[in-house]
């Protein structure tokens, strides 16, 4: 449960055993301060159920281990001064801070290895597609083309390019005991930890001009997802 708000109090809460994962966020300005938002992805949400904004990166790490902990049906420990359902005086007994668990890396990604990606995407085919037609129309007219029709592609081509980039830059993965653990962004980074059994689909696909470096993109599928965040990881 969250409480929040001054003038207008608000209290959001998310049962745990609906908890399909837990993300941090570090935007860019954030990251130079050492603070991280926490995101919590519930099944049949349409947004995030709840945000907690902005933690110490440390304190953020701790709680969402202490959760997935409780979520995956770890109760409270038992202290010689009381039982986990309350203490001596009647108040409810304190959740004991997890530790994150230990990792194992599976897969990271080289810098070289997600600009070579970007490059050989089908962002490049659009790109040299769109460039043919200018140099056939040039020809066939007999006029120069407008700058005006190279700006929409000029930017949705850079906008391709920078989306995959700042999705990839040093994506790696993990296993550990709460689940698959996925750190990935250039600027802004975002750190998912998906649970044993909440991952929905796995699907390999292979753009055109990756079958010339045998390269095949990745994506897992995790129900509850809201709207406005990925739906699921990618690795390449």
């Amino acid at each position: 449960r969250v409480h929040s708000g001054v003038l207008f109090r608000q209290q959001r809460q998310a049962r745990l055993d609906r908890v399909q994962a837990i993300d941090i966020i570090q935007p860019l300005l954030a990251r130079l301060f050492g603070l991280g938002e926490l995101r919590f992805e519930v099944a049949d949400a349409g947004e995030s159920a709840v945000r907690l904004a902005y933690l110490r990166l440390d304190d953020a790490r701790t709680l969402r281990a202490t959760i997935l902990e409780r979520a995956s049906g770890v109760q409270a420990d038992t202290s010689p001064g009381g039982s986990a359902e309350g203490q001596p005086d009647g108040s409810a007994a304190p959740v004991p801070r997890a530790a994150e668990a230990p990792e194992y890396p599976i897969l990271a990604l080289r810098p070289g290895r997600v600009i070579g990606a970007a490059l050989l995407s089908g962002n490049s085919v659009v790109l040299v597609l769109g460039i043919i037609a200018v140099v056939v129309l040039t020809l066939v007219t007999g006029e120069g083309v407008s700058l005006a029709v190279f700006i929409p592609v000029g930017l949705g081509v850079a906008s391709g390019y920078w989306s995959m980039l700042s999705t990839a830059w040093n994506f790696r993965a993990a296993a550990s005991r709460d689940g698959v653990r996925i750190r990935y962004g250039l600027l802004d980074t975002r750190t998912q930890t998906v649970p044993p059994g909440r991952i929905q689909a796995v699907s390999v696909t292979q753009s055109p001009l990756w079958r010339l470096t045998g390269w095949y993109r990745v994506s897992v599928n995790v129900a509850g997802y809201g709207a406005g965040t990925n739906s699921g990881a990618q690795a390449r």
